[in-house]
């Protein structure tokens, strides 16, 4: 009994070990050959978004983080979005900053079709140190050292310690502007499903957010991003149209605007880097006509 309780010690000793050493090390491995982890990302951006002075700032998804370019508007203008944020997100992170002073006499808020749909908490490990208890209340699982070890516990996964060390993947970066910078290739089959349903969760804060900026004195310019035709083909005519008239009733011609860019001509499958995200250069050009528009729109610098 002692010799096979022996054995069973010693099997279990190197699991164990991986166990621990991809709770604990994995971020910072994955961080040294794929670029920061999430909890380095947000970290760093709400550093930036302290330390740094703006006119304008930028919320909304993926879509906008990657695909906006502060350096590119006619005013400071600091990129604050992020992957899986949604109107919730937006809204917290948006009282973080006016409660520790920074001001600001605008905001771009990225928008999407599907941004309605969900509730993300896949951020929630990094995003409790920072926003807090009011911001968790809205989630089951409001104890951070739970959402912590729920983190912790994801890293144990061989396939990310497989991809350690790829010379294919290409090292990503979030600039001191707040865009976080990808590489990839879209490919004409790329596909994705999208679901355009309202979150009575999501439309209170969405609306929420509008009636902060406009007690605040700040313009609010919602914007959608380009599409490519196949994610367009996730939505029906019907589903687009009203959704737009949704967004266009929350608008007022005088403090909120909405700038529509989803299905403009002008960009092809050689400007974004999978089915969702612009190259870096693509950001660039759109970042140029939004701030076109807004200044024609007589916004700049209120």
């Amino acid at each position: 009994m002692q010799t096979f309780i022996s054995r069973l010690v010693l099997f279990a000793l190197p699991v164990l070990a991986f166990v621990l050493a991809a709770a604990m090390g994995m971020p910072w491995l994955l961080s040294l050959s794929h670029g920061p982890t999430t909890q380095q990302l947000i970290d760093r951006q709400f550093e930036q978004a302290l330390d740094r002075d703006y006119q304008q700032l930028i919320l909304g998804n993926s879509r906008a983080f990657g695909g906006l370019d502060p350096d590119v508007f006619s005013v400071p203008t600091y990129n604050f979005a992020h992957d899986n944020d949604s109107y919730n997100q937006m809204y917290h992170k948006l009282l973080y900053l006016w409660q520790r002073g920074k001001r600001f006499d605008q905001v771009i808020l990225g928008t999407d079709h599907f941004q309605f749909s969900f509730q993300a908490d896949t951020r929630n490990h990094a995003y409790a140190d920072h926003l807090g208890a009011d911001y968790l209340k809205d989630f089951d699982r409001r104890n951070p050292m739970m959402i912590e070890l729920a983190y912790r516990l994801s890293n144990i996964d061989p396939a990310k310690f497989r991809s350690i060390g790829d010379e294919t993947t290409k090292r990503y970066y979030l600039r001191e502007n707040g865009q976080y910078v990808k590489f990839g290739v879209a490919r004409e089959d790329d596909v994705i499903q999208r679901d355009v349903s309202r979150l009575p969760f999501q439309v209170d804060h969405f609306e929420k957010l509008l009636a902060f900026c406009k007690e605040k004195g700040l313009t609010v310019f919602i914007v959608m991003l380009p599409l490519r035709p196949n994610e367009l083909r996730s939505y029906t005519e019907e589903a687009l149209s009203e959704f737009d008239a949704f967004i266009e009733s929350h608008t007022d011609g005088e403090q909120v605007f909405l700038l529509n860019y989803s299905r403009i001509d002008g960009f092809g499958i050689e400007d974004y880097i999978d089915i969702t995200h612009f190259t870096q250069e693509a950001g660039g050009r759109i970042s140029t006509m939004i701030d076109r528009d807004v200044m024609a729109l007589g916004r700049q610098g209120r």
